[in-house]
């Protein structure tokens, strides 16, 4: 890897870094490992909820290393998922994390929605609330969608 490669990959950790330390700050979770993998798995829930061209274009604004981790194990074939509610929702999640930790649930979902919204530029966060069961969405419980 050169230097400029260096720069890039060290700017995408520190970013990834900085929005879980924000999803941490959210929920209270204090472990950074157990925040990191229910922050990915929240993502790649909302991925599989997402049309193909939408989840490409979230990929696209993640910090690379997010991103890499947001698009492992994706089916095209198999998305978009439908849920109907946050308890279908909730249980599609079960696929990329164990609850037994205890930090799942709405409150994770609207922590990562609310990072989300904060660095997500374009329709990119429409079209995740548009997805989101209305249980969690912002047209629920009042987080603004910017990209309107």
């Amino acid at each position: 890897m050169n230097k400029a490669e260096h720069i890039i990959f060290d700017h995408s950790v520190t970013k990834a870094d900085s929005w879980i330390r924000e999803f941490m700050a959210e929920t209270g979770i204090d472990d950074f490992i157990r925040a990191k993998r229910l922050f990915c798995a929240i993502l790649k829930t909302l991925r599989d909820r997402l049309p193909v061209n939408h989840a490409r274009q979230l990929a696209s604004q993640l910090p690379l290393v997010m991103a890499e981790v947001y698009m492992q194990g994706y089916r095209v074939t198999e998305c978009p998922i439908q849920t109907e509610n946050l308890d279908e929702f909730l249980d599609h999640m079960k696929k990329y994390i164990n609850f037994a930790q205890g930090y799942g649930g709405e409150k994770s979902v609207k922590a990562v929605y609310t990072v989300l919204c904060r660095k997500i530029k374009g329709p990119e966060i429409k079209n995740i609330d548009n997805i989101m069961p209305v249980e969690l969405s912002g047209r629920n419980y009042g987080t603004p969608t910017r990209a309107l």
